[in-house]
């Protein structure tokens, strides 16, 4: 059995270190999506039905980062209509069946998106080994995201395998109940560290994609710190108003986030680990990115660093107690 503390984001605290950053403007947020692939901003949008759409997907490549289709379509036209607007300007996900159709996508010169992503629940499996190495038998130079694992093993067994970047977190997610359903999952900031240094161990320079448990801009630096290279955000690209949830109502202000793996999308006689809820609409997806953005480059210029790269190597922390948020609370005399 494992004995090691592992944390969650509520468990730690930055620290701040000298810098010789002339401003908090200073940071580039330019990083690895992929070992082939840079983005400018490390905000990737969860490949979730409720998440990502053509109009979501459309603004996020003016911005530069490079979007991931879900696989939960319903009509095929959906996936064809990305692959012809978005191409080799995004991603799509599959699952591991129906591997020479995905195979068939990417023989387009033209139109080929610029890579897939094994999107999976338990990814640490024959299954997703079969499924690398088949695809990349046909297209070796083609990008495959993998995921979603948890453990150092499986991080190491997936960069073997031939995945060019790593989602890792299970059950942390806002909509996901795996955790409550199996009893599996490791928190998610000792997961994305441990998964970090077992990549360091053998030499690698393939990225991780923090997916899961980041709920605003303090959880996105403790993920970077952590050693992810971005992060995978659900609901908060939810709440954008370009995204793919639908609105409930008649003033445009809530819309409905589903989680994947709830009852809604599971297969008779497989257990549901999602949940679906509410959102509110807070603005553009321009806006959003612009928030997090300077909220970023703040926590960088704390830590000194030029970038994110420098960030993962610079970050420091230490454990915290509830006393910690009690503290950090904001206190105005009545």
């Amino acid at each position: 059995m494992e004995a090691k503390k592992w944390y969650t984001f509520d468990d730690v605290a930055l620290l701040p270190s000298y810098s010789t950053l002339e401003s908090r403007l200073d940071p580039n947020l330019t990083t690895k999506l992929t070992c082939k692939t840079n983005v400018a901003l490390p905000f990737i949008p969860s490949p979730m039905s409720s998440v990502i759409g053509l109009k979501l997907g459309k603004q996020l490549v003016k911005n530069q980062i490079y979007p991931i289709f879900h696989r939960f379509y319903k009509d095929p036209t959906e996936l064809t209509d990305w692959i012809n607007e978005i191409g080799n300007n995004g991603y799509i996900s599959w699952g591991l069946d129906y591997l020479n159709v995905l195979v068939a996508i990417f023989q387009d010169p033209i139109y080929k998106p610029k890579g897939v992503c094994f999107d999976v629940a338990h990814g640490h499996c024959k299954k997703m080994k079969e499924a690398i190495e088949y695809f990349k038998t046909w297209h070796p130079d083609v990008e495959v995201i993998a995921g979603t694992i948890c453990t150092p093993t499986a991080a190491i067994d997936l960069v073997r395998w031939g995945a060019d970047a790593i989602r890792v977190g299970i059950g942390a997610g806002s909509a996901c109940t795996t955790r409550l359903v199996t009893g599996f999952g490791a928190p998610q900031f000792s997961t994305i560290h441990e998964c970090s240094l077992a990549l360091k161990r053998i030499k690698s320079d393939v990225p991780i994609i923090a997916d899961g448990g980041i709920r605003n801009s303090r959880d996105i630096a403790l993920a970077l710190a952590a050693g992810a290279s971005t992060v995978m955000l659900g609901k908060l690209f939810a709440s954008t108003e370009e995204s793919a949830a639908e609105y409930i109502d008649i003033s445009k202000k809530y819309k409905i986030y589903k989680g994947q793996a709830s009852s809604e999308f599971q297969k008779t006689g497989r257990a549901s680990e999602g949940h679906s809820g509410l959102v509110e609409v807070k603005g553009t997806v321009d806006e959003l990115l612009t928030e997090l953005s300077e909220n970023l480059r703040t926590s960088l210029s704390y830590a000194g660093a030029a970038n994110v790269r420098h960030f993962q190597i610079a970050a420091r922390w230490v454990e915290v107690t509830r006393n910690y948020w009690d503290e950090s609370q904001t206190r105005f005399d009545k």
